[in-house]
């Protein structure tokens, strides 16, 4: 049978009809977070080949001095003129450096509040990734770190991902599931035998599992994860729209 799964139907009317702000605030956090990730990179097009010519002036300057130290008393003028110049372009680009520090900073601020809001695969790849930006003091480094971490999150935002882990239930039990997550916001899992299943969301609290959720069936789960497998078995799986709004 022919594969029919309707991601806008699945997707946009959650997003739309989500009971509560919850769903609109994250939303609105993402677009922000998109919105600095194009600032950061704007500013780093508009600054880097500035920031690559004043280093190589600031060389070119000390270099030119050393040789003047030993050269003659006679050019001690010219030194003093060239020592003035040199204090200029220093200032100019510690001041280049600043503007970018400030940016960063409140990059790197949304990316650690953020952080615990992730699904749980995704804050796994961050988890190493946020303790490394954390210990940077080099703007360069800090700025390849958050556009590392910001593409990170756009690209799971445009794609259905599905992964394999073990989840501790209330009863104790450690059970082998499979997980599908829309983006970054909204998830599902379900075990092989279709005993351990629930829904989950991205809150201002960090992601929320709900276990044995009664807004789907455990076969519709299986439906759905057979469907991202083998396109040739699959059927059409309809999902209800308040799937999210009621966890």
């Amino acid at each position: 049978m022919r594969v029919l799964i309707f991601i806008c139907y699945l997707c946009l009317p959650l997003m739309a009809k989500s009971n509560g702000l919850e769903i609109g605030k994250l939303a609105k956090q993402w677009v922000q977070l998109a919105q600095q990730n194009n600032q950061v990179k704007q500013q780093w097009r508009l600054r880097k080949p500035i920031l690559q010519q004043q280093l190589q002036l600031l060389k070119a300057e000390k270099n030119r001095l050393t040789a003047l130290l030993n050269q003659d008393d006679d050019v001690s003028d010219e030194m003093q003129q060239q020592r003035f110049s040199l204090l200029k372009q220093q200032t100019q680009f510690e001041a280049t450096q600043d503007s970018l520090s400030v940016i960063l900073d409140k990059t790197q601020q949304r990316l650690i509040t953020l952080y615990p809001q992730l699904p749980p695969p995704l804050k796994t790849r961050w988890d190493t990734e946020i303790a490394l930006l954390k210990t940077f003091k080099d703007n360069s480094e800090r700025l390849e770190k958050q556009l590392f971490l910001l593409d990170s999150v756009a690209g799971y935002n445009q794609r259905i991902a599905v992964h394999q882990a073990n989840m501790t239930f209330d009863d104790g039990q450690e059970v082998q599931v499979k997980q599908i997550y829309l983006g970054a916001y909204l998830g599902w899992y379900v075990s092989q035998n279709g005993q351990y299943w629930g829904s989950g969301k991205s809150t201002p609290n960090g992601w929320q599992w709900q276990h044995q959720s009664k807004q789907i069936t455990p076969q519709k789960l299986l439906d759905l994860m057979a469907a991202t497998q083998d396109f040739s078995h699959a059927e059409l799986i309809r999902l209800p729209i308040n799937i999210m709004g009621s966890l």
